[in-house]
């Protein structure tokens, strides 16, 4: 898929957006319960 690589992208700032607002929790929490194939 072309597009992955940019959706993970997004998905990476959004990421840093959660931690610099402290939802560190939240964002591991996504983080694992997210597919990565």
């Amino acid at each position: 898929m072309k597009l992955y690589p940019t959706f993970v992208w997004w998905l990476h700032k959004f990421f840093f957006s959660w931690i610099s607002s402290g939802d560190k929790l939240l964002t591991m929490h996504f983080i694992v319960g997210y597919p990565v194939e």
